[in-house]
């Protein structure tokens, strides 16, 4: 008898492995012959789960950011800092910048790229609705949370200079809090 696979689930699961090979070797760099190596598909195989390589680009962007969310939503349960939400969410980001420079780096990469930019602007928007709903903020001011800790990321990226996370995520919830609604 056949073997039963969970086609979505399988899906997820290349998507997942593909992220390493997306975010080393760059959106540009890689083929669907060389994804389908990594992934150890044949290029039938890679086409039966994902019509292209931005379809894969498209579920790789949707796991990053269930797994960041997943993974910020812990950060928040465990943490025992009396402290505002958008501070822990910098917390955050600087316990895993490494991950998140990882994700900044491809981004960059694909931006150059149509297909590629599409998805992108798509998963930003889902990220900030997100930060939103975890961190009890308009949307206005996840979207500049989101803006601030990119930017830092970024400088991060270019420079490789120490980065204090925490002392900015302060000093956003401090003038989040003295900046009256819808400015």
């Amino acid at each position: 008898m056949p073997k039963q696979v969970d086609h979505e689930a399988q899906r997820k699961e290349l998507a997942r492995r593909a992220f390493p090979a997306f975010a080393n070797k760059g959106y540009a760099a890689l083929g669907v012959r060389e994804l389908a190596e990594e992934l150890g598909l044949s290029k039938s195989a890679f086409y039966h789960y994902f019509p292209s390589k931005a379809a894969l680009y498209a579920a790789v962007c949707e796991d990053v950011i269930a797994s960041d969310v997943a993974s910020l939503r812990a950060f928040l349960s465990r943490s025992r800092r009396r402290e505002a939400p958008l501070v822990t969410f910098f917390r955050w980001v600087a316990s895993n910048e490494e991950h998140l420079l990882r994700e900044l780096r491809l981004l960059v990469d694909a931006e150059r790229h149509p297909e590629a930019l599409d998805r992108q602007q798509g998963a930003t928007h889902a990220y900030v609705e997100a930060l939103a709903s975890l961190l009890n903020l308009e949307p206005s001011a996840a979207l500049r949370a989101f803006d601030v800790a990119n930017g830092m990321l970024f400088r991060r990226l270019v420079d490789g200079g120490r980065i204090d996370y925490v002392e900015a995520g302060r000093w956003l919830a401090e003038v989040l809090s003295s900046t009256p609604p819808g400015r």
